[in-house]
């Protein structure tokens, strides 16, 4: 039995030991959990491509247990871990680089900075896994699934039960329809043609991931693009960092997108009745909006950012000390204590104004 002392030193201990495990063992509510998209849930992807969208020098990663670079772009957790957390699993879905074995049973990370919805988004900043290339990949590992099940069958009926989620967009504007010296799509399409564009297209790609087995399909909205770092400095001008006012017209593309994006959620669920696809709304968690949750810092990146590859930490400088005062993290991406908002809500959250229209927990759950 142990003495008081022995006792209070495990209390003591105890916060420090689950940060660097991260995880409360639990019994996962899917068996698996895949995860599509961009820089705002790469793992390591792009650690094996030539591209200049790579997170694999400090202080990328300053916040992980052993403090090093993994390829994630924030400080710490992305929203997707937190979410596999939420979902009980013990290990983060591994970057579909590395993925091997047995591993792949409880889902595959196949993020890639850069991706876009189309192919062509983000090009110039060199190798990424467009959405078609993680659907291909996908589709591998449904196969390597079904040779470690035994049957083409086996691991359909497996696959049909696992989350999967989808954060794409983000590139298509600010790398691809934004850069008008590399892309003629700004040129070529107003804002709501664009819109239609890629909602088309994405509507393409999701039914795609249906036919490969998917049921339960978790699809982000594009955040407050107009109020990055980057984007207020290239089209507002440098502002004061407790200035909060975001570029607007690029906020309205966003939220054309967004709308659009809500009324495929309503058509793929009438028309796939034996799925269910969820939209988590993010756009409306703005910078302003974080204020009552203890964020300071509303429009200023905690690290310093690298001249010449907008938005990129410069390597190897020491970041801000109070990183959870801190809605950005660098030029574009999140902090790790905005992600756990945005987790928390969209496995949570009971409005129809942040997940429509079941959130992710009640989503794990159903029958289908």
């Amino acid at each position: 039995m142990a003495t008081k002392l022995e006792t209070w030193l495990i209390l003591l201990l105890m916060p420090s030991f689950l940060s660097l495990q991260y995880f409360v063992v639990a019994k996962p509510q899917v068996p698996c959990y895949f995860i599509f998209g961009d820089s705002a849930v790469d793992n390591g992807n792009n650690l094996a491509l030539h591209s200049l969208a790579k997170a694999n020098f400090k202080p990328y990663g300053i916040d992980l247990p052993a403090g090093v670079p993994t390829g994630r772009f924030t400080n710490g957790r992305t929203s997707t871990d937190l979410l596999a957390e939420l979902l009980g699993f013990t290990t983060y879905p591994p970057p579909y680089v590395t993925a091997s074995g047995k591993e792949i049973l409880t889902g595959v990370n196949y993020g890639s900075s850069g991706a876009g919805i189309r192919k062509e988004s983000g090009r110039h900043l060199g190798g990424r896994i467009t959405m078609d290339k993680q659907l291909k990949q996908h589709l591998l590992i449904v196969s390597r699934i079904a040779d470690i099940l035994g049957s083409r069958e086996l691991a359909g009926k497996y696959v049909n039960k696992c989350i999967y989620s989808v954060t794409l967009g983000s590139n298509d504007y600010v790398n691809n329809y934004y850069i008008p010296v590399t892309y003629p799509n700004g040129a070529l399409y107003t804002q709501d043609r664009w819109a239609a564009i890629l909602i088309q297209r994405y509507g393409q790609q999701l039914r795609t991931l249906y036919n490969f087995g998917a049921k339960k399909i978790v699809i982000f909205s594009l955040e407050r693009l107009g109020c990055a770092p980057v984007v207020v400095a290239e089209f507002g001008g440098h502002r004061n960092p407790d200035d909060v006012s975001c570029v607007e017209h690029v906020n309205r593309a966003a939220e054309l997108f967004n709308g659009r994006l809500m009324t495929l959620v309503d058509e793929l669920n009438t028309e796939l009745p034996d799925a269910k696809f969820v939209y988590v709304d993010v756009f409306t968690l703005s910078p302003a909006d974080l204020l009552p949750h203890g964020f300071k810092v509303l429009n200023h990146p905690c690290c310093k950012l690298l001249t010449g590859i907008v938005g990129v930490c410069l390597p190897g400088k020491v970041p801000c000390e109070d990183r959870d005062d801190y809605v950005f993290w660098d030029g574009y991406h999140t902090t790790e204590a905005v992600n756990k908002i945005i987790a928390n809500n969209s496995y949570n959250s009971m409005s129809p104004n942040g997940v429509y229209p079941i959130n992710i927990a009640q989503l794990a759950q159903l029958q289908i």
